[in-house]
This record gives C-alpha cells, sequence and structure tokens, in this order.
C-alpha cells in the first residue's frame, strides 16, 4: 500500500516538473485545495526548492482571481473549467431550494384554501409531481456538468504517461 502512494507520489511529481516555475508559485500561492492535493502541494514546494533554493513568499491568496496570465493556456482552461464546475454545483443546490420555497408556499396556500376536500387536494398533486420531476431534472444536469467539467479539467493528468524514475 505505501509503494502505491509513493509511486501516485511520484506521478504527480512528474507531472508538476512539466509547468514552469511561475506557473507552480501561482498554484502554490492559490492554494485550491479543490483542485489540488496536499501531495501536489508538496510536490510544488520540492519542485520550488530545487529550482530557487528556496521557496517564494507566499502572499494572500485571491479565490475569485483570473488564472495568472502567465499559465499556460491549459492550466488556465483547467481553472475556468473547475470555477465553473464549482457554479454548476451551488446552482443545482440553488435550484433545490427553490423547489423547497415553492413546495412551502403551495401547501400553506393549500390549506389555508377554506375548500380542503379531497378533490382539491388531488389538484395539487399534479403540480407537486411537476415541481419534483423538474427539480430532479435540473439538479442531475447540473452535477452532471460539475463532474464533467471536473473530469476534463483533469484528464490529462489523468491518463498522461510519465516518465520513469
Amino acid at each position: 500500500m505505501e509503494d502505491a502512494k509513493e509511486r501516485f507520489q511520484t506521478q504527480v511529481y512528474w507531472q508538476l516538473q512539466k509547468l514552469d516555475t511561475e506557473a507552480l508559485i501561482a498554484i502554490l500561492k492559490r492554494h485550491d485545495s479543490e483542485q489540488w492535493t496536499e501531495d501536489a502541494f508538496a510536490a510544488m514546494r520540492r519542485i520550488l526548492l530545487e529550482r530557487l533554493g528556496s521557496l517564494p513568499e507566499m502572499g494572500p491568496a485571491d479565490d475569485d482571481a483570473e488564472p495568472s496570465p502567465d499559465l499556460e493556456p491549459e492550466d488556465a482552461l483547467r481553472a475556468r473549467l473547475l470555477r465553473i464546475a464549482r457554479w454548476a454545483e451551488w446552482l443545482s443546490l440553488g435550484v433545490v431550494g427553490l423547489a423547497a420555497t415553492i413546495l412551502v408556499i403551495m401547501v400553506v396556500t393549500f390549506f389555508a384554501r377554506s375548500d380542503d376536500t379531497l378533490m382539491s387536494a388531488m389538484s395539487l398533486f399534479p403540480a407537486l409531481l411537476y415541481l419534483f420531476l423538474y427539480t430532479a431534472f435540473f439538479f442531475i444536469a447540473l452535477q452532471a456538468i460539475a463532474v464533467i467539467l471536473a473530469v476534463m479539467a483533469k484528464w490529462d493528468a489523468l491518463f498522461s504517461e510519465q516518465p520513469e524514475s
């Protein structure tokens, strides 16, 4: 098990060796733990120590900043894809919250009426069914978009060939 972890760390190290020093510094300063693992951050620090002799000073991170123009176009694209994926996840939760609010309003409105017979209760069923189906569709679609974008952003790192050590 430990051997597999060491191999993984070596793979991460060799992948990060391909990035230039400025890109590594920018990624390390941003410290996006959703996109990078602690193994990757450790490998970045190791590479920067090898290249520079010491770690550069790390200022405050700006999470909403655009990708650094020093990054290669592929890295900037990956950062944008991951940002869109995060927005899709949040939007899917917003859809569920909106549906819950509409559900509460529908139920309160139904019970506030004086003619709450079985027939009027049955008339509420189709609206509730449509609300559930639309909510489920948009939630699943947005979650799928988020996953697809996240996989696309990390595709090269997952399946590119590693130099043998």
